[in-house]
């Protein structure tokens, strides 16, 4: 698990999850979320000295952890009345319990597509909540959001989250699991995720000779049609300076 330190301002679901996790996980913490009051009450057309509450979130570390932080975020946000139990848990089996039954996904990126949802939710200003989210948003943007997170956060080794020892992971069973990166690159692959994230290459990205299965080349969005990238072969999306870099959602 890669400790990260994040100090954007979160809004309220977000920092309900923080103390969810808090109380379920005593672990090293990866997260800040800052509920600024002030930045709620402006948007609710009512004014507020600025008061700032802040909360570390600690991620899950099993199914279970996490079946538990679900339990209490439900508890506390349909107690303190931010939502009705039907509107949020329809929230939640849409976006985490589908995710994992329906589509087959891992119970990590789940918790990291649930945390997007809030994100976006909160950063809308009120024109999206938990009962819309899913229906008005671009969920395949999210859900790449949501792959880069868990491929920076995770490294699963038999569906638990263990420190990455660069080895193996779900798709490794049938490969050489002790293949190493050689530092060439397929130029006419797909933009790499370690090379735009930063992250080491995973056996399951390299061919046999070691060399990365993807091009690298910067994968950031930019305006155009759906699915435009930068593409730039001189810096990662990490250090991305296009004139044109845009979300997935203001593509057109």
């Amino acid at each position: 698990m890669v400790n990260h330190i994040m100090t954007e301002s979160y809004g309220v679901y977000t920092y309900v999850w923080a103390k969810s996790s808090e109380y379920v996980m005593v672990t090293d913490s990866t997260a800040v979320a800052i509920l600024d009051l002030s930045a709620m009450a402006a948007a609710a057309g009512t004014s507020s000295q600025r008061h700032i509450l802040r909360s570390q979130i600690y991620p899950p570390t099993s199914m279970e952890a996490f079946s538990e932080m679900l339990n209490m975020w439900l508890m506390y946000i349909c107690a303190i009345g931010l939502g009705s139990v039907y509107i949020v848990t329809k929230f939640l089996q849409e976006a985490v319990h589908e995710r994992i039954r329906i589509r087959g996904k891992p119970w990590q990126f789940a918790y990291h597509f649930m945390l997007v949802c809030f994100r976006k939710v909160e950063d809308s200003g009120g024109i999206l909540t938990l009962a819309d989210v899913m229906d008005k948003s671009h969920i395949n943007s999210m859900e790449e959001e949501a792959e880069r997170k868990t491929e920076a956060f995770f490294r699963t080794r038999g569906g638990t989250p263990q420190p990455d020892d660069g080895k193996t992971t779900p798709n490794d069973k049938d490969r050489n699991t002790t293949i190493k990166y050689n530092g060439k690159f397929t130029r006419t692959g797909r933009p790499c995720l370690a090379f735009n994230t930063g992250q080491p290459h995973k056996p399951h990205m390299l061919n046999a000779d070691g060399s990365c299965k993807g091009n690298h080349v910067c994968d950031q969005w930019c305006k155009g049609k759906k699915g435009t990238k930068c593409l730039s072969a001189s810096h990662s999306r990490r250090e991305c300076d296009n004139a044109n870099k845009c979300s997935a959602d203001e593509q057109a």
